[in-house]
């Protein structure tokens, strides 16, 4: 299960019937405060944004015992900020970390739990912001970090998708599986960002190159040309 990110304090209450014609319905963990992930001028300026994908791991109290970053975010193809990367990682792990969840119930008690967490950086922050600010004014707003996905899985436009090599270490484990990459799509139809989504982590910097030599027929809306974004998969099968 896939729980989506607010950077705003969630107060969830539950109300437990305690009869016994009525028993507590079972419940996954729900966040209810999440400290704000520190993003820095450096991590801009390599231009990573999007989601990053935490695998958390929830006690019968709601406390976070354990973070694992799994997949994410988007940053340029042809750059390798490494440095930068490795920051925002451990920045969205240790706001995880720090959490406060309601913990899952189960059979009427309350229980250990895991959940894959999407945390927004980076522009996709400030995008889940604006989107915040507006449902409380009740004003429409655009939300351009849906507008990147919204073409879905391209793979079929796409004019040349290379396959991606299959990595020596997930061959000689027989690592197998299916690598989701989201991508942004500059006017010319080159891909200008890249980043896993999904999939096991052996495979995801082979997928990711892969997109990032990948190129699609330009996109236009009126006759302007416009940046677009959506998402390729590619599936392994071990030998």
């Amino acid at each position: 299960m896939r729980l989506y990110l607010l950077f705003t304090a969630s107060c969830f209450l539950f109300l437990a019937d305690n009869s016994l014609s009525q028993p507590v319905p079972d419940t996954e963990a729900k966040l209810i405060q999440i400290p704000a992930v520190a993003f820095s001028d450096r991590a801009e300026a390599a231009g990573i944004e999007g989601r990053i994908f935490v695998l958390a791991e929830i006690d019968s109290d709601g406390k976070v015992t354990k973070a694992d970053v799994v997949a994410g975010p988007l940053w340029p193809c042809g750059s390798n900020p490494r440095k930068e990367l490795s920051e925002v990682h451990e920045s969205v792990r240790n706001s995880v970390l720090n959490a406060r969840f309601s913990p899952a119930v189960r059979n009427g008690v309350a229980a250990a739990s895991r959940l894959e967490i999407s945390v927004p950086v980076g522009r996709a922050y400030i995008e889940e912001l604006k989107r915040i600010e507006a449902l409380k004014k009740e004003v429409p707003v655009v939300d351009r970090a849906k507008q990147v996905t919204a073409l879905g899985v391209i793979n079929g436009h796409a004019i040349r998708l290379p396959a991606p090599a299959y990595p020596e270490s997930a061959r000689s484990s027989r690592v197998s599986g299916t690598v989701t990459v989201e991508l942004k799509i500059d006017e010319t139809g080159k891909v200008a960002k890249a980043g896993t989504i999904s999939g096991p982590r052996v495979l995801q910097a082979a997928s990711r190159n892969a997109a990032c030599r990948a190129r699609f027929t330009p996109t236009s809306v009126h006759g302007k040309p416009m940046v677009v974004g959506g998402m390729v998969t590619y599936n392994f099968v071990s030998p």
